[in-house]
């Protein structure tokens, strides 16, 4: 895949620290920045380090993701020793 323009990974950062979700789904975060599923994939792969992957699915089995900060802010220390234990919390 074609290098990610710098726009769009600020519009995916962005669209993950909106203060209305605690986690989102590619496909809502896709809907959000107007842009394909895929690329939003790539955004989330290219900028791993900065974010968390839940460990439990959505109710519809979707991934879902935030901000490792925001992830560090809301969670307990016990929840985020766990997660990384599962090997989810990246």
């Amino acid at each position: 895949m074609a290098d990610v323009p710098e726009e769009l990974i600020d519009k995916v950062m962005k669209s993950l620290a909106d203060d209305r979700y605690k986690w989102r789904t590619v496909r809502g975060v896709a809907k959000q920045v107007n842009a394909p599923e895929d690329m939003v994939r790539h955004v989330l792969k290219v900028k791993e380090a900065d974010i968390v992957q839940s460990s439990v699915p959505s109710t519809k089995g979707e991934d879902l993701f935030t901000l490792r900060e925001t992830f560090s802010a809301n969670t307990s220390l016990g929840s985020r020793f766990l997660g990384a234990l599962k090997g989810r919390a990246r």
